[in-house]
């Protein structure tokens, strides 16, 4: 992927720790509301700019995505559209300053900056319990779970699905649902005939 960004010429003469500035500045500007860190670290291979989603304004977490899916293949992304959509709007900000000539076949590498970009951390761990809380997913053999909930709503919708899951001859594991969810799911089972 070699590109020569827009305003490199501007900034060539720059160091690393000025481009960070007038990036953040750029981001500012343009992400009014967020809350976005851009730093810049220098090591002995160069430099790199990171620039963090602290706070957006929304949720970034694919509520499809599931970690623990062993297959890679089926494996949905961690990002939402929107979610994607931001990462790499800011990485092509951040790219105006910048340029790369690397050749990963011949391990080259040679950028005026490398650039990370990424959700923090602490706000993600709050987003993906957010997004995962009292959701279903299956995986490939066709087991299907069911998040804990403590919402009543949320558990009669879960106990529904439940008995249509069921009765498509789904495997079901309902560890995972409320407590004295067994004997609620035999009550209606046993109701419905």
């Amino acid at each position: 992927m070699n590109f020569t960004g827009e305003k490199y010429e501007e900034v060539k003469s720059l160091s690393t720790t000025d481009i960070t500035k007038l990036i953040r500045k750029e981001i500012r500007e343009k992400y009014k509301g967020m809350k976005i860190s851009v730093t810049s670290e220098h090591f002995s291979g160069g430099s790199a700019i990171n620039i963090t989603i602290k706070e957006c304004g929304f949720n970034p977490i694919n509520t499809e995505w599931n970690p623990k899916e062993e297959d890679m293949q089926l494996r949905k992304s961690k990002y939402n559209e929107e979610g994607e959509s931001l990462l790499k709007e800011l990485e092509e900000v951040a790219n105006k300053y910048n340029y790369d000539r690397s050749d990963v076949m011949t391990d080259y590498f040679d950028v005026m900056f490398y650039l990370h970009v990424n959700y923090g951390w602490e706000s993600e761990e709050e987003w993906i319990k957010e997004a995962t809380e009292n959701i279903k997913y299956s995986n490939d053999k066709g087991v299907i779970r069911y998040k804990k909930t403590d919402d009543r709503e949320v558990f009669k919708k879960q106990l529904n699905d439940f008995v249509e899951e069921s009765k498509k001859g789904k495997v079901i594991c309902i560890s995972d649902l409320m407590i004295n969810a067994e004997s609620q799911i035999e009550r209606r089972i046993d109701n419905e005939g």
